[in-house]
């Protein structure tokens, strides 16, 4: 566990050093600084602050990744009037949308993002490792003075990282679509936390398991209609493996809804957690069960009480504690809470509840009320759309 990062220092000066790393990202704060910095650094920030001036129709949109978010984005991007650039794929190349190989662009990584010199890049690579490969592209785009849309988790799930891009979230980096697909929930949850420190915050944040718990026949069948609709990591052989990189999957999304909405003293970091994962008997359990849980996310805050966290009986998940939080997560019960009655989604939907001050014991209720939000989770086009939907903001064009 590391605790949140101290104000940027001053960024070094030298123009001969304009490689940035996570430590000078973090540095430079936000990209206004760099106008007071001698050449290459005040062209960087003119390049950047000139895109703002952007006009929806001139949108000129660059992929990268072909994987299946990266083959929705062009039907979403297209319908907003926006053109594709081109597609970066595996090989570092630039293609067309049939997969063809641009002639005229040779170059790749970052000669390439400046040569292309798109209005915005989406970026759609999966998450494969901690987020070094994610980070690359994000840090080339930005010293180009393209901003970034992505779904990668890993990147801002680790703390070495995340501390790095934090002052340029929501500003030249959208990541809306990184948890909650197409729900809104990370701008959400935001929002009801403001000025607040005595909100529990139940998330469902996968999808995948969600469609295949509420599904009506057997889990092997529900794992075999998620795969084809693109909803389950890729790698998945077994239903056991569904299931536990399901739930690795979202110990990547925990920490960005926990950093960037709950105002931690500490932050949290992936790999700080620690799974307890399903095995043969665990899953057969959760089957015989079904009707009764779903993988849910509580965030209890500092200063909740036992009886609102509630005796604990959830298979799988994990259970920790950072600054004062407790975050649960498993497949818990829900017919135990009456807050989730009439509340969580079926299908590939995902969904944050927020209650709001105490627990009035005597009234059974929370004294604010109870508010949430629900949305189409999984699925490489409710990714897609919330992607578009953020670039949009990011651009100024919503």
């Amino acid at each position: 566990m590391q605790s949140a990062p101290s104000t940027p220092r001053s960024m070094n000066e030298n123009p001969e050093s304009c490689k940035l790393g996570p430590a000078s990202l973090r540095d430079a704060g936000l990209f206004m600084y760099l106008t007071a910095h001698p050449s290459p650094y005040r062209v960087r920030a003119e390049q950047i602050f000139q895109r703002e001036k952007v006009m929806e129709e001139k949108v000129r949109a660059l992929i990268i990744g072909h994987g299946n978010i990266g083959k929705a984005l062009p039907r979403h991007i297209e319908q907003q009037g926006w053109s594709v650039a081109g597609v970066v794929r595996s090989s570092g190349f630039l293609c067309d949308l049939r997969g063809h190989e641009l002639r005229t662009h040779r170059s790749t990584g970052a000669r390439l993002y400046e040569e292309v010199a798109p209005s915005i890049a989406f970026l759609a690579i999966p998450t494969l490792d901690e987020g070094d490969s994610a980070f690359v592209h994000i840090e080339q785009l930005l010293m180009a003075g393209i901003p970034v849309e992505t779904c990668e988790k890993g990147v801002l799930s680790h703390l070495r990282f995340f501390e790095a891009l934090r002052p340029l979230l929501g500003t030249r980096i959208g990541y809306a679509a990184t948890v909650g697909g197409g729900t809104g929930m990370l701008d959400y949850v935001r929002s009801r936390l403001i000025g607040r420190t005595d909100v529990i915050v139940h998330a469902v944040a996968n999808g995948s398991m969600n469609f295949i718990t509420t599904y009506p026949g057997p889990f092997r069948q529900a794992a075999e209609e998620a795969f084809v609709r693109g909803y389950t990591e890729p790698g998945a052989i077994s239903l056991l493996d569904v299931f536990n990189g399901e739930m690795k999957d979202t110990s990547q999304k925990i920490p960005i809804l926990f950093n960037t909405c709950m105002h931690p003293d500490e932050f949290l970091s992936a790999s700080d957690i620690r799974l307890d994962l399903l095995d043969e008997g665990s899953l057969a359990r959760l089957e015989d069960e079904r009707a009764i849980r779903r993988y849910v996310v509580s965030f209890f805050p500092p200063g909740t009480s036992v009886e609102d966290e509630q005796a604990a009986d959830v298979i799988g998940g994990f259970d920790h504690r950072v600054g004062g939080w407790h975050i649960r997560a498993g497949f818990q019960r829900v017919d135990r809470n009456l807050v989730f009655e009439g509340r969580l989604p079926s299908g590939a939907d995902n969904c944050a509840i927020c209650c709001e001050g105490p627990f009035l014991e005597e009234e059974g209720r929370y004294r604010d009320g109870v508010y949430y939000c629900t949305g189409p989770g999984a699925g490489p086009d409710a990714t897609a759309a919330a992607m578009v939907r953020d670039a949009k903001r990011l651009l100024g064009l919503s």
